[in-house]
């Protein structure tokens, strides 16, 4: 494994930034910069699996330390999977 030892990270960031080897988004309070981070938020919340599973320190932490950006996206998942279960339950009781 290589390891660099940064000592300024902001300047290595925007340095790497003006190189092209990443985005830096810089905070705006605009809608658009809002959505971005919301959905940012929501796909690592999906893919690492911490919306569906409640016990977990990260769901916890989520809810406490982002109340604004993840309760709406743990209650929209509850309200879908609340739909998904009601589905199932009536296709086996055919």
């Amino acid at each position: 494994m290589k390891c660099t030892k940064i000592d300024d990270l902001y300047v290595y960031l925007t340095k790497c930034a003006k190189e092209g080897k990443l985005a830096l988004h810089k905070y705006e309070n605009t809608k658009a910069y809002k959505k971005m981070i919301r959905e940012h938020v929501f796909d690592r919340l999906v893919r690492f699996g911490v919306i569906s599973n409640k016990n977990s320190s990260n769901y916890v932490f989520c809810k406490e330390k982002m109340p604004t950006i993840c309760n709406p996206i743990f209650a929209w998942y509850d309200k879908k999977q609340k739909y998904v279960d009601e589905q199932v339950e009536k296709l086996l009781k055919i």
